[in-house]
């Protein structure tokens, strides 16, 4: 399996509590090659619809609860974005396989551990629409830090779930690609929290930089204008 993008690399030395080596070039796409280039499509796709980037520049920008008050016309209930889970789900796997030999045990541990405890938390689970929606919020805690009200958060995931599930296509697209974007969306939503509170604690600039760089990268992919 080919490397991750090595911005993904420095968020896992950030929560491993280290300094990537490298340079992260976070204008490269931030997904891996096999589930990653399904995640990647699927935001691109996302990225596209008008709703959601209204949506999304709207509470990126304080501006969200004038939505909530008259909320767009949403085409979909959320069951139209829910999958059976299924295939290796090697998502954690495959980032820790980037990193050097030394380091991808812990990484493994940390890193299935906060995955679960995500899991647990979702909304609505095997939701690819609240998977997505979790990592545009993570996302938006780290560049935009405030209190986001559930009503906000639900707008970003019903715009999510309408571009999803009327784009050309998505009845075609399989259980394990929406299993693989879903834990990748998982995987780096709770990876980008945990560096953004590492950096939080150790008060290292460059730590902080990293760490909001990729969130910029996470919501230009989903079309979300700051």
């Amino acid at each position: 399996m080919k490397p991750w993008n090595v911005s993904l690399t420095c968020i896992a030395a950030l929560v491993l509590g280290t300094t990537a080596r490298a340079q992260p070039s976070l204008t490269a796409p931030m997904y891996a090659v096999e589930s990653g280039k399904r995640a990647e499509n699927l935001s691109q796709r996302i990225a596209k619809d008008e709703v959601m980037r209204r949506v999304g520049k709207a509470v990126a920008r304080g501006e969200g609860a004038a939505l909530v008050g008259q909320p767009p016309a949403w085409k979909l209930s959320l069951k139209a974005t829910d999958y059976t889970p299924t295939g290796k789900r090697a998502v954690v796997s495959a980032l820790a396989e980037s990193l050097p030999a030394g380091q991808r045990a812990e990484f493994m541990t940390a890193a299935t551990g906060l995955q679960k405890d995500a899991e647990a938390l979702l909304p609505r689970k095997n939701n690819l629409a609240v998977a997505a929606g979790t990592l545009v919020m993570a996302a938006l805690n780290v560049v935009r830090p405030r209190d986001y009200p559930d009503a906000q958060v639900n707008l970003v995931m019903k715009a999510i779930n309408d571009a999803l599930g009327s784009m050309s296509g998505w009845k075609q697209v399989s259980d394990e690609a929406k299993t693989d974007a879903a834990d990748l969306f998982v995987v780096t939503a709770m990876l980008l929290a945990t560096s953004s509170e590492q950096a939080k604690l150790t008060k290292d600039p460059a730590q902080k930089q990293q760490a909001e760089a990729l969130a910029k990268t996470v919501l230009t992919s989903f079309g979300v204008e700051l």
